[in-house]
Parts: C-alpha cells; structure tokens; sequence
C-alpha cells in the first residue's frame, strides 16, 4: 500500500526521534560564547545538509519501488529520506540557518509542520534537495516566459508525488509576498488542488491495494513460473537488479573458481540474457503449443488487459525503464559489484572504410592524347581510386556498463519478438488461402516489417544454438521423409493429429533435439519454442521447406494418371511458384490441365541448324511421348536430354537467400576474404577458404559456384604457384590423396576439359584467345566442384541417399533403396526399420556439426581473430566419432552397430566411390539441385547477413511473389496457349508474343537481362517447333503434304486442316514481331557496353590433334616447342569479330529454327523451281512437237 495509515503509524517512530534529535542537537548549539556558538552551528548544517545528499539516492530508490508498487521492500531508503528531510526542516523551524538562501530557509521552516510521510519526504528529498540546501535559487518566471530551473523540478515533484508537490505548494502560497508574487498566481502557476482534491488523493493512496503480488497474480502468473519471481522483482528496480547480478555473480565464482574475469563476466552475461529471455519465451508459450491459426497481431490483442500482449509490453516497458533508471546507479553498483564490474554485449564491428584501386578498362594517354606505354611496351589503363566499406563479419565483445546492457537487453529482446512475430505468421500463412495478390505477396508485406539485422540479432541470443539445431534437424527430415516416400507427397505428411500441436515429422525432431541436448539442462519448453521457430525459418526465411517440397513429385495413381487429394500444408498452391508444372499439370492429368507431351521438347532435337535439315514432327512427336512416358513411369533420369519440364523446375530461380546466392551472398561471405595487396583487389585464395570452410557448404559452394577467386586465379601461369598450393590442400584434406599424385589427377580432367572446351568454341559459346587457358580455368572449375562433393562425402554421407528417387535410376530403385537393400531389409515393409537407422545417423551428423561450431567458437573466446587460425577442427565424420556421439546420447549397441553398418555401406557405394563423387560433383556443378542443397549443414551464426541489405528477405519473397503470378501462370497456360491460336482461325500470334514478353519482362526484374532472353529464346522456340510445317510439305506449294498432318499444331488439333502452320518466312515474320516488341535483340552487340573485345574465330577440322612437342632447327641448333593444336585452326587476325555481348538474339533464332535467309530461299527454289522447271520443260517439248508437226508437213 501507498502510504496506508499502517505505514504511518509505523514510522511515526522515526519522524519523532529525528525531530527530538534535532532540536537537542539546535539547543546544544546555542549555548557557549559567541565563537563557540558559531562553531557549533556551521557543524551542526554541515551535518544535515551531508544527511540530505547522502539521502538522494535511497530517496530516489524509494520513488522507484513506489511507481511499481513494490515501496514496502524499500522502506529503510524511505526512512532515511524522512529523517534526513525532518532534521533539516526541524533545525531551520529551531532558528538554525541550515542554507544562507531566505528563501529556502523559509521553505524549510514551513515543512516542519506539514506531517511528512515516507512517500512526501523521499519525492521533496528527489526533487528538490538542491534547493532545500541553497545550491540552487527558488526563481518563479515571468508570465508568458519559459519555466524557471525551480518550476521545472516542482513538475517532476508533481508528477513524481501530487500530495508532496501539494505540501510544498502551500508552502509557496503562503510565503507569496516574500517571492514578490500573489497567492494567485503561484497556484495558478503549479496549477495548485483545493484541499478536499489532495485529501481524496491521500485517502486513495492510503487504501491502495494494488501491491507487486497483485500484479504478478493479474498480469504475469498465468505465463511465468515461481522461478521467475526473483529476476522479475529486480526488473522493476536498479538496486535490486544489481543486488540479483552480484547475486547470480557470487553463485558462478563458488560454483567456477577457476575461470578468470573475462570468462565469469562473458558466462554471467549470456546467463541473464538467457533467464530475461526465457520469460518471454515464456510469454509466447502459446505460440509453440496450438497450432498457427491465428496470425501474431491477432493473438497479441486478446484479452488487452492481462493477455500475452499485454504482458510481454508492460516487461519489455519495466526492461526500458530500468536502464534508463540506472544511470545514476552506475556508482552504487560499483560499491556493490566493484570499481572494475562490467558486463559484455556482442556487436557486429563497424564496417571499416578502405580505398582501393578499380581499372576502367581505359587506355591512358599522355597530355597530346598519346596511349601511356609500360616497361613491356603495352599501354596502361587508367585506374582510379574509390572508397569501399566492409563489413566484419565476427560479432566481437565489448565491456559494458550495466545501464548500456539493459539497453543493449531491450534491444534484443525487440529483436526476438519480432523475429517469433514473422516466423509464426509464417507458419500460420501456410495454413491460410491465397490473397488476391497471390501467396507469396501476402508473405512479402511480412517480410518488409522483418529485416535480416533482426535475423543476426536472435542468432546472437543464448538459445541461438537451440533453434539452429533444430532449424538443421528440420531440414534433414525433410530430405529423410521424402526419400522414405521416394519423394512423393502424401496427403498426411505435413498434418498432425487433432490432439498434437505438431506434426508426426515435427514431433520426431523434436525426439532427437531431446537426443541431442541429452547431457545438458534445456526444458522441453525450450525445445519446443525453437522447433516451432525453425519450422517457420524453413517456410518464411530460407525457403528450404517449400523449395523441397516443389522438388518432390506429386503422386499419381498405380496406371500413371492423377489423383485430386490435397497435399501439403494444406495445398501445393505455396510450391506452384517454384515448379509449376509438376503440381499443376502432372499433378491432375485431365483435359485442359494435363501433363502435356510439349514440355517433354528437347530442345536441342529442335534445332534445324543446317538449311539442308529436314524437319518431321513425326519425329518429334514421338521423342516427346517416349521422354513423358519414361518420366511418369519412374525409369531413368532422361540425362542428357534439355527438356522444357527441367526448365520449367523454378524456371524463375527464386527461393531463399542460399538459393539465389548471387551478389548478396558474397557481400556475406566477402566480409571474410583475405587480400594480397593494399588495395583489397586480388583475394588470398586459400586463407580466404580456410576462413570460410567450417562456416558450412552453403559458403563453399558459392565460393566455388560464384568463382570468388577470379578466373585469373584458376587459369592464368602467373598465379600457378599459389593455385597449386591451393589445390594441395584441396586434395590432400577432401580428396585424401597424397600430393604426389595431384600432377597425374589434373592431367587427367584436364584431356575431359580440352573437350569440353572445344565443343564451346565450336558452339560459339566461349570466346577466347586463348585456347590453353581456358582449358585450364576448365580442368580448375571441374577439380573445384569435385572438392565440394568430397566435402558432403566427409560431413553428411546421407545426403547422396536421401536426394534421390526412384525415376532418377535406370533400374527403378533410388541410391536411398540400394542401402537399404544392402542392409538386408529387404522388403517394403521393412522401410520403417531402415528409416530409423537413416535418422539415428542424421543424429550424428547434427553432433558433429554442433561439435565443430562449438570449437570454433570456444576459439574466438579464447583470443582468435579470425576462424583459420582456430586449431584441431576435424570436420570428417569417421567410426570412433560416430560411435563416441551416440553412446554420449545413450543409444543402444545394436543401434549403434547399426549407424556403423550403414556408414560402411555408405563408404563403398558413394562416399569413398570417386568414380560416383566425379559424376555427382558434375550435377553440383551444372546447376541440377534447384533448391537450397546443404543449410543443414551451414552454422548461420557466423553468416553476417546484414551485409546482404536490409532488403535481402523482403525482395526474395517480393521476387517469389512475381514468379507465382505471372512466371507459372504462363508455363502452365502455355500449351493450351499454343492450341488456341493454332485452330481459333485467326492466323493472329499477338498473345503469343504477349506471353512472351511478359515471361520476359518479369524475369528480367528477377534475374536480369541475360537469363530473360533465354527464357524468351526457350519459349519463341518452342513455339517455331509446334507451328512449323513439315519440310515435305513445302515444296510445289504443299503438294506433297495435302491429306496429311504436317506439324505439331496439326497434330494435336488431330486434324490436316484449318490449322495454322509456319513457313520460314511465317517463322521470319513472327521473330519479327519478337524484334518490334523488345523481347529479343536481333545483334549479340549491345550499346551500353564501353569495353569491346575483338577475339579471334577458330574452325574446326576433325581428327587434327596435334601434341606440343620439342624439336630442334638445323644449322642453327635451336630447341623450339611446337604448337599444340586442339582440332581447332585459329583464322588470321584479319577475320577477328568484337567479343558478342548476347547469346540469345533473334538471329541466333533464325539460323537455329529455320528462318534465316537461306532458309527462305531454299523454300523459296524448292516451291518455285520444280514450277519453273516443268513449265521449261512443257515450252520444251512443246516446241520439239511443233518442230515435228512441222517437218512432217514440209
């Protein structure tokens, strides 16, 4: 209670013996000579006014405790605030002049009367201690004019204390003349209450009821444990949180008296960090225990007086309040805690400003405009400076008072309810129908109030380590139950029962976090919060979960066609963005939405290339039918075959950060490059690998895939020695070799690369000058990407098995069955037995994971800079670690021996296969993994992502959004499209070139322009093929094709007539209309380009295959290496082209589908000249019959 007639009563003790007390001590210095007396008194003020100072601090202690109702626990503060404030007030009443100041001297007379209280005395004390004691003058100001210093501190009194400010005022009024103002004006002035209106204050405060204990039954009990009364009682006070810190400190030093004071102070503070952010794990408890219904905001607003809403802001206002509150406790801290007491905070560093040197790619010239010549005699380019910032990657600690922790505290505690805010709705938007704008529109309004800088913040927490764990778990179940299915959806994979939160899935992973944490003390509260929040990271920030599950087929009945159950969430309508025609077409097979044999083309048995090509849709026809009869039987995997469906499988490259990778993932990861020179330009390859390794795959693959070393680095002589020092490493810690044979091994992928190379050349698509060196940054990239499959074979061997399926073998059984078989489980039936010994082994591999993050971590605890100077990490699962991670979770031997019997099998099928690792490091590399391939095994801790933007996630989804509406809808709509124009009789393909264009114009604004024209390229081709007539159908003006289907149109209208057909001057036309839009350049030469290369051409003469070898000239006795010559004839210089900057163009279009000048003319003659000729024929034999007749009359 406030002031209650108890606490009265009880103090009035108090107040009694410090007004005896000072009127002794008054009395005692009146007595003596005159010297003695003035002695005496200036010692006596002296000593009040020390009392007054001295008492500031319980005063203000007091006030504290008395806004949250908690007064009663600082009674004593209170009490020293009453009797220092009574002594002074007594003293000055006794004609002791405690300040020189009248006025004040005369304010503190007038309050020895007023009947002070623990409450008036510490607010007056507080407020208005300066001007009690005279260190400040009592000034009113003039009306109109700004409040004086006094009138400032009285609004505080006021607001601090009404009937303190009450008592004071009074004061004031009475003594109105001697401050040169009226009664009046100074109440008008401090708006002053009748005495009824202070006494019905005093009657409320005194019965007021609404102590701590109240409170915490109404608002905080229903969501916080007995446990969490401690921490909160000190939330709502600086003395008592420091008294809990030195509290919680003294614990951990009996408890760890080893550890030195850098440790007890990292320890202590990620142990509070912890304990605050348990309670609002606590708060949104519900969050992880009824399934996602209800969005955030809408559960928030429950119940607005005590629902979690309520709670988790008046905690989040206490928090807030007391670091500002603990500024002027700073000092009293340090009496309890030490002079040398801090607390620490991790902080991503500031980015550091560097200038580096950029090459134009322009000649520099001299003052008469002359080129600038080097020591070889080449001309220089002109470089200039620029500045660029970096950002650090590694969080580091700082020492911190406890005031800037509290706020450090408040700031990630906002960062975590906002991060729990969009994972939910994540989770919940997945069992939501589509807004207007699409799925994914809705989740990108989510995403622009979520940035990545909240992502980095939550991954700093202390449960950071828990979520992340089950995020991988997560992740790894995916792949598990859907190779268990050979991953085909079922309509109860991702539904739980009526009486689980989770689903069977979930509720599995939840089982092995349990395995997981075995050995340490992390509730199940705990671990169900983080599995709840990586579900909705898999669906709302990565990605991974709706990627995989558009990987993954739908099924069909036993006979091939479709079936109607709804699978998924609670429709595939989240994974039509990203693979559209498995989850529409393929997914129903009925009219009008049938998996149509059209996106079974191959495009490369499309192109007609040579005019004397002779194009039969027949042909066509039937490889489309046997590629989509083999697709849905499940046998084979069509390797080879450049199909439109494989396109078609997130056609717009979309997903989550790890998916698109790209230039915002290597700002990420360049925060941890290591750079030769000054200018921060040419990277130290194999310290700038060795800083990123243990990160995970993800980052490794986009240092390989992105080529962050350069090309110079991979092919160039000059770099060789810091190249084959890095592929030492290479081979040596993931291929296993010795280096002795790194020579040998090159050699061989290098004879692979020169024909790979050569095919480009000849293909146009690698222009070069050097022939040599593009062999070598091919033989570079080839033993790179083989690097990165020997990096899952070390770390997650169960990768290779859980990603396939059964159509992906030629025999009809998955990598995933083959090791089950080995096993010994031998029978469908048995897939339950196999699949849980694939997910004790998925137990191992996250302990391994956990196990190295750990050490990476405990190393830039101990002093490390940096992560490639941490020492002892062995990132290789082998069968002691697997045996030692399970026995640590107490499973049991057989289960054991099991783990280790599938990592044997495991061994000699894929993972110590290098004949399998060469092939899979080849899919790797030509892009075939379409999702986000290996985050399970990527430690998101250390990936700085606000280095991406602050735009990273919301321009993803935003990018999904886009794909989902106009991208899928056109792949899906295409043949019927297609059809449409073909028989509506209209002879008009304008919504044609609309689909284009639009295709076009969306993934332009995704990908960029490049990547559109082949999208465009892909889908004007597929169009050519299906109107294009039959080659003999077009001679003597379609003679020979009269009566019979001539071309794809034709044949699945299943009609010979009133069918739109192409010629090449139709098809001439149409990339015409391709050109007037915009949708494809007709030259490969683009006009923004500064920089034009000229570069040679080269033909090509078979079987010439000519080695380098030494010989010596006669005479002059000289040894000279002989050119090697690689099938290819470089032609003179005279012939050099400029470098194309396009690869799609339409005349590309043209010589490819059978519309280029020749083409035409050749039509033309085919259909012309046999009329020519049977008309020279006619005139011919006309004329030798006339000559005959003739004769015969002579």
């Amino acid at each position: 209670m406030l002031d209650s007639q108890e606490n009265r009563t009880t103090h009035q003790d108090s107040v009694e013996m410090a007004r005896e007390s000072a009127i002794r001590e008054a009395q005692e210095a009146k007595t003596g000579t005159a010297d003695e007396q003035q002695r005496k008194k200036q010692a006596l003020v002296e000593k009040v006014k020390q009392e007054l100072r001295d008492a500031e601090i319980p005063a203000r202690e007091y006030n504290q405790a008395k806004a949250y109702r908690m007064q009663n626990m600082y009674a004593r503060e209170g009490e020293k605030a009453l009797r220092s404030v009574v002594r002074a007030a007594t003293l000055a009443k006794e004609g002791i002049y405690v300040t020189s100041k009248v006025p004040a001297q005369k304010l503190l007379t007038d309050l020895a009367d007023t009947g002070l209280t623990l409450s008036t005395a510490s607010a007056i004390e507080a407020n208005l201690k300066d001007y009690l004691l005279g260190d400040k003058d009592i000034v009113f100001s003039s009306n109109g004019g700004p409040k004086s210093q006094f009138e400032n501190a009285f609004d505080i009194l006021k607001q601090t204390d009404r009937l303190a400010s009450t008592i004071v005022g009074e004061a004031l009024v009475n003594r109105a003349q001697e401050f040169g103002a009226s009664p009046e004006s100074i109440k008008q002035k401090f708006e002053m209450r009748s005495e009824d209106e202070a006494a019905d204050e005093m009657q409320q405060r005194m019965y007021a009821e609404d102590s701590f204990e109240g409170q915490w039954r109404s608002l905080y009990e229903k969501y916080l444990q007995p446990t969490d009364r401690e921490l909160v009682k000190a939330l709502f006070s600086p003395v008592e949180f420091i008294r809990y810190v030195e509290k919680k400190r003294d614990k951990l030093k009996a408890e760890h008296g080893d550890w030195d004071e850098k440790k007890l102070k990292r320890e202590l503070t990620s142990s509070l960090e912890g304990e605050v952010g348990a309670l609002f794990g606590s708060i949104y408890h519900r969050l992880d225990t009824e399934p996602p219904k209800e969005f955030f905001d809408k559960i928030q607003q429950e119940d607005y007086f005590s629902g979690i809403g309520r709670a988790s802001l008046d905690l989040r206002q206490r928090i807030h309040t007391l670091g500002n509150q603990m500024v002027p406790y700073e000092q009293r801290a340090k009496q309890i805690l030490g002079d040398d007491f801090s607390l620490v905070k991790k902080t991503t560093a500031e980015p550091t400003s560097e200038t580096i040197k950029l090459d134009t790619g322009e000649y520099l010239r001299d003052e008469q405009g002359n080129k600038v010549l080097d020591e070889q005699g080449k001309p220089k380019h002109r470089i200039v400076e620029k500045p660029r910032y970096r950002l650090k990657p590694l969080k580091e600690e700082k020492e911190v008072s406890l005031s800037n922790f509290i706020e450090h505290l408040h700031i990630q505690i906002d960062n975590y309810i906002q991060f729990r805010q969009y994972v939910h709705d994540s989770r919940a938007l997945f069992f939501h129908p589509p807004g207007k704008e699409g799925f994914y529109a809705q989740m990108g309004e989510f995403a622009e109030r979520f940035g990545m800088v909240d992502f980095d913040s939550m991954m700093g927490l202390p449960d950071a380590d828990i979520f992340l764990k089950a995020f991988h778990m997560y992740d790894k179940y995916l792949d598990e139950q859907f190779a268990s299915q050979d991953w085909k959806h079922t309509p109860e994979m991702f539904t739980r029962k009526p009486e689980e939160m989770f689903t069977p899935m979930e509720l599995e992973v939840l089982e092995q976090l349990k395995m997981l944490y075995t050995n340490e003390d992390i509730s199940e509260n705990r671990l169900k919060s983080a599995l709840s929040m990586a579900v909705g990271a898999s669906r709302g920030i990565f990605m991974n979960e709706p990627e995989k599950c558009a990987f993954a087929d739908s099924a069909l009945n036993a006979d091939g066609t479709g079936k109607f159950n709804s699978y998924y969430t609670q429709d595939a309508t989240p994974l039509m963005a990203f693979n559209p025609v498995m989850h529409f077409p393929y997914r129903f097979q009925m009219e009008g939405a049938n998996l149509h044999p059209l996106y079974f083309m191959d495009f490369d048995k499309t192109k007609t290339g040579s005019v004397w090509d002779n194009w039969d849709h027949e042909k066509l026809w039937k490889n489309m039918q046997d590629f989509r009869d083999t697709f849905i039987a499940g046998r084979g995997k069509l390797e080879g075959k450049n199909l439109f469906i494989d396109f078609c499988n997130n056609i717009g490259k979309v997903g989550g950060p790890f998916q698109r990778k790209g230039w915002r993932t290597g700002s990420m990861f360049e925060t941890y490059f290591q750079y030769t020179d000054e200018n921060k330009s040419i990277i130290k390859v194999l310290d700038s690998w060795k800083e990123i390794e243990n990160i995970g795959y993800e980052a490794l693959h986009d240092f390989v895939n992105h080529n962050r070393m350069g090309d110079n680095f991979l092919k160039s002589a000059k770099t060789k020695a810091e190249r084959t020092d890095f592929f030492k490493y290479l081979y040596e810690k993931y291929y296993g070799k010795d280096v002795s044979g790194l020579d040998d091994y090159l050699e061989a992928i290098r004879k692979q690369a020169k024909t790979t190379v050569i095919n480009d050349i000849v293909k146009k698509n690698i222009w070069t000058n050097n022939i040599n060196e593009e062999i070598e940054l091919e033989t570079s990239k080839i033993f790179m990407f083989r690097a990165l499959s020997r990096v899952l074979a070390q770390r997650i061997p169960t990768k290779f098995i859980r990603i396939d399926r059964d159509r992906y073998q030629n025999d009809g059984n998955s990598r995933w069955k083959i090791i089950m078989k080995a096993m010994g489980y031998t029978s469908d039936s048995q897939f339950s037995e196999f699949d849980k010994v694939m997910k004790d082994f998925l137990l191992v591999e996250s302990a391994l994971r956990q196990e190295i993050s750990t050490q990476m971590k405990d190393g830039l605890k101990a002093g490390k800079h940096n992560l490639r100077g941490i020492d002892g990490i062995d990132y290789k699962l082998n069968p002691d670690k697997i045996a030692k991670y399970l026995k640590d979770r107490n499973l049991s031997d057989d289960r054991i021996n099991k783990v280790l019997e599938l990592f044997r099998h495991l061994q000699d099928k894929y993972s110590d296969n290098d004949r399998f690792l060469d092939a899979f490091a080849t899919e790797i590399k030509d892009g075939e993994f379409k999702y986000t391939f290996a985050i399970e095994e990527t430690d998101l801790t250390f990936v700085p992502f606000e280095a991406g933007g602050p735009r990273l996630l919301p321009r993803a989804i935003k990018d999904i959004a886009t794909t989902e509406q106009v991208l899928s809808q056109v792949m899906i709509q295409w043949p019927k499209m297609l059809h449409k124009v073909a028989t509506d009789g209209k002879g008009d393909y304008s919504e044609i070139v609309g689909a284009i264009q639009k295709a076009k114009e969306s993934i332009s604004g995704i990908i960029g322009p490049d990547y559109a024209a082949e999208v465009a390229y892909r889908m004007a081709a597929m169009a050519i093929s299906y109107f294009k007539k039959d080659s003999i159908a077009k001679p003597l003006f379609g003679m020979f094709g009269s009566g019979r289907i001539n071309s794809l149109a034709g044949r699945i209208a299943g009609r010979s007539t009133g069918v739109m057909e192409w010629d090449a001057r139709e098809i001439d036309r149409f990339i015409i209309a391709l050109e007037t839009a915009d949708i494809l350049k007709k030259e490969p030469y683009a006009w923004w380009v500064s920089k034009r290369e000229k570069v040679p051409q080269y033909i090509k003469i078979p079987g010439l295959n000519i080695s380098s070898r030494k010989i010596t000239i006669p005479f002059l006795n000289k040894v000279i290496n002989t050119p090697e010559i690689n099938g290819l004839i470089k032609l003179p210089d005279i012939f050099n082209i400029r470098k194309p900057d396009m690869k799609w163009t339409s005349d590309n279009l043209r010589k490819d589908f059978g519309a280029s000048g020749k083409h035409i003319t050749l039509e033309l003659i085919n259909s012309v000249f046999p009329v020519l000729l049977a008309f020279l024929l006619y005139q011919y034999f006309k004329k030798a019959l006339e000559d005959l007749m003739g004769g015969g009359k002579k």
